[in-house]
């Protein structure tokens, strides 16, 4: 106990301030103090009224603001370690799960390519195109077709279950998002893990995605570097544009926007990644540092940022100025979304190995975040 309260001295002493404050104000000056409870009363109203008819709006806000938060750390990422050559190290603990994820993903990933080529190739020697199969088949244009169809047929899939059942669009599309990931992930092992992408069967070879497998002899398929992210980059750029057109004729809410803009924010990134190579994406995730502190550092700037809007509205009623919830609540989402990018830059510039966490650090964030959510409760 004496322990504990040796490391929070500076809390209880803000608390005993604040109270000691708070009780001669009440015997000095009983009247002003019931001014400042009556002003924070109606901040209070003011902001549940605001955010009160409009929680799907504010979560949108808040997670795109997120988003732009990953993403601008991410770009920044790619072109400041340029050259750098950095690959992820994989941590002891998650060593065995690691593999055995990579080893799962890569083994579907080349079944899928395999089936489409001997799809693609019976439809073309039926058509009397292919005389026979070649020893070493490039597979570029075949690889490009498929993922622009996954990309249109996927995302034509998601607007139609949308229809039907919300809840399981919902569940398909973090799916799809997950495997997504999961996919770029394993592609940024490829190259930093080639030892083991050889055993597998997937590995870079001159410039080029090899898929080994042994069909009548050894044979392998060949896919150029810069065009799996470009099939990437134009498989998720469809469904973006493909579920942004959707929302327009299905009349989505809003919270459905995050669907197209995350797909749109991974078409750009798969696109920068063509022209840095795949050996990026290993680079990318070894340099995403600074996330641990990006989320206190959100929380800290939005739970404040609801506060002052109803501080905003309060003060608009006292001088009958007529403003629309829409205007505040879209300058306020401007405001996220300046604050999210300028904090990747701080932390990317800043502090680019990483910003170290302390308790003292964590502990006085949290409080921080919770007077605004307090004071909302006046």
């Amino acid at each position: 106990m004496t322990e504990w309260l040796q490391r929070h001295t500076y809390i209880l002493t803000a608390v005993a301030v604040a109270i000691a404050v708070i009780v001669i104000m009440w015997l000095a000056f009983p009247k002003a103090l019931s001014a400042v409870y009556l002003a924070l009363h109606e901040v209070s109203l003011s902001a549940r009224m605001l955010y009160g008819g409009n929680l799907g709006y504010l979560w949108t806000s808040l997670i795109l603001a997120l988003e732009m938060h990953l993403f601008a750390l991410a770009i920044f990422a790619i072109f400041a370690g340029e050259g750098r050559g950095k690959a992820f190290r994989i941590p002891k603990w998650f060593e065995a799960t690691y593999r055995g994820l990579f080893r799962t993903v890569m083994i579907v990933f080349r079944h899928v390519m395999l089936m489409v080529y001997e799809a693609w190739t019976t439809a073309r020697r039926e058509a009397g195109r292919v005389s026979k199969s070649k020893s070493e088949d490039k597979i570029d244009n075949q690889y490009f077709m498929f993922s622009f169809v996954v990309g249109v047929v996927g995302s034509i899939i998601l607007i139609i279950i949308y229809e039907v059942n919300v809840a399981v669009f919902w569940a398909l599309t973090i799916l799809y998002l997950l495997v997504v990931f999961l996919y770029m992930w394993s592609l940024g092992v490829v190259t930093s893990q080639r030892g083991m992408a050889r055993q597998i069967g997937v590995y870079l070879n001159e410039g080029n995605l090899t898929i080994r497998h042994r069909y009548g002899g050894v044979r392998r398929l060949t896919i150029s570097e810069g065009t799996v992210a470009l099939g990437l980059s134009i498989g998720t750029g469809m469904c973006g544009i493909i579920t942004t057109l959707g929302s327009a004729i299905v009349r989505a809410p809003i919270p459905f926007t995050l669907v197209p803009i995350t797909f749109d924010m991974i078409s750009v990134l798969t696109a920068m990644i063509e022209f840095h190579g795949l050996k990026t994406i290993s680079r990318l995730i070894s340099e995403l540092r600074g996330v641990e502190v990006s989320g206190i550092a959100m929380l800290l700037i939005i739970s404040w940022s609801v506060y002052v809007s109803g501080i905003l509205m309060a003060a608009l009623k006292a001088v009958h100025e007529v403003v629309s919830t829409g205007v505040i609540l879209t300058t306020m989402f401007g405001i996220w979304v300046i604050i999210a990018i300028t904090l990747s830059i701080y932390i990317k510039r800043m502090a680019p190995t990483g910003v170290k966490i302390t308790r003292r650090m964590l502990t006085t964030t949290l409080i921080a975040s919770a007077i605004p959510l307090l004071l909302l409760l006046v």
